[in-house]
């Protein structure tokens, strides 16, 4: 994106705080996984899109109607021996040109030049409780100011929050965002179609996980959303399943749970085929029942809708389908208001999406279910559950609210049983 969106995404934030308050954000910080290797870097969220900035142990500091800088970057020190190991660093002078920001400096100056800025100001916006290392130095730093009250300089007295306002902004997409989420939802879909042309010929769980996770990068995706859910048979009745690793039966039904990132936004699509090209009349009965919750979840979403509507759509018809199916007793109210409907689908219908694959952003408002507006993204994703049967069922698109109604970003995959065993048995014969 360019840097213009995030400057607008900054002094957006900046304009919801008083020139009284100094803004405090930090960088996702580098990981070890084991001994001297690190896990993959992926930069924090929030930071991420207040800077397009992509090291790690950075920190950005913002104040509001500050003469001499408003937006300032912290950033790891230029360093020849490091970057011949680790890559190019773009040190305090590249920092100013990819973020856009009024000013930059090297973290070794971070305690002199970010108490020098915060002089004066009442508030203190940060995450507290986020970030040992940056409560500890916030205590150190509103001391240190304390102790200059004879020079004149005031320190700040009093603690905000940040993420609620900036989690809140994060929400609503701008059309850059839906463009990209577009894009990350296309190569997810093709992803998915890798994973069911591999899964005839598919021994191990991961073999399908290999296939898709290919398809993400050859298409540009640089790293999954999630860690890529894989479950044959009775492993998909467990709703985070990760293993991947179980040797496929026959018969089973496979549900994969994947999506891709790309530009950090995220893809978050669950389908559901036949191992070998045919559902049984069971696993057909089961899915059948859950393509039409989502259907009917889907055709809720439109501004003004209160949240849970889509959520108890889906619901009323799982619930029509486990009696029609002879799991459950009694009429479709009885069996919502009892809950026992649970036992077969424990979870909620969506979730917000975006940088994170579960979104930021409050589903409730002064306790109240809150209403969708244009441009929310969530997910639609009903599900059933039968252990005793050895099938589970999900199924999950992403859809963007739209002024009169409702987008589906991840069109493309066969949904329907005979959409899905001619997609399978026609590639497996073309090959």
């Amino acid at each position: 994106m360019n840097v213009s969106v995030f400057q607008n995404r900054r002094k957006a934030l900046m304009e919801l705080f008083d020139e009284q308050t100094a803004i405090l954000i930090p960088a996702a910080k580098e990981q070890i996984r084991n001994r001297d290797v690190e896990y993959a870097f992926r930069q924090n969220s929030d930071f991420y899109y207040l800077t397009g900035f992509d090291e790690p142990d950075a920190m950005l500091l913002l104040l509001p109607g500050h003469a001499e800088a408003e937006t300032v970057l912290f950033v790891r020190e230029k360093d020849p021996e490091k970057e011949v190991w680790t890559g190019i660093r773009a040190g305090a002078e590249g920092a100013v040109e990819i973020a856009g920001v009024d000013d930059a400096y090297e973290l070794d100056e971070f305690d002199e030049q970010a108490l020098r800025l915060m002089e004066n100001r009442q508030t203190l916006a940060f995450d507290w409780g986020e970030d040992d290392e940056l409560d500890a130095w916030v205590f150190d730093a509103v001391k240190t100011l304390r102790g200059r009250v004879r020079q004149g300089v005031n320190a700040p007295v009093r603690i905000e929050f940040v993420q609620p306002i900036l989690h809140e902004q994060r929400l609503i997409k701008s059309d850059e965002e839906i463009e990209i989420l577009r894009e990350a939802c296309r190569i997810t879909v093709e992803g998915h179609k890798a994973a069911m042309r591999s899964a005839m010929n598919a021994t191990y769980e991961y073999q399908i996980q290999a296939a898709l996770e290919s398809q993400f990068m050859s298409e540009g995706s640089p790293r999954v959303a999630f860690n890529s859910i894989v479950a044959s048979g009775g492993n998909a009745c467990v709703l985070h399943y990760t293993t991947n690793r179980d040797v496929i039966a026959e018969n089973d039904l496979i549900l994969v749970d994947a999506g891709a990132e790309f530009e950090y936004l995220s893809g978050d699509v669950t389908h559901c085929f036949p191992a070998r090209g045919r559902f049984s009349d069971k696993q057909k009965q089961v899915y059948e029942c859950v393509l039409a919750a989502q259907k009917a979840a889907i055709q809720t979403v439109k501004p003004g809708v209160a949240y849970n509507e889509v959520h108890l759509a889906a619901v009323r018809v799982l619930c029509r389908g486990l009696i029609d199916m002879g799991l459950l007793d009694g009429t479709v109210e009885t069996v919502m208001n009892t809950e026992s409907y649970r036992q077969y689908y424990m979870h909620n219908t969506g979730h917000w999406l975006g940088m994170d694959v579960h979104d930021v952003g409050q589903y409730k408002q002064s306790g109240e279910w809150r209403k969708l507006e244009p441009n929310m993204v969530l997910t639609v994703e009903p599900g059933l559950y039968i252990p005793e049967w050895n099938i589970g069922v999900r199924i999950e698109d992403d859809v963007r609210v739209t002024p009169e109604g409702y987008e589906i970003l991840t069109l493309g995959l066969p949904r329907t049983v005979a959409e899905i065993e001619g997609f399978m048995n026609h590639e497996s014969s073309s090959r």
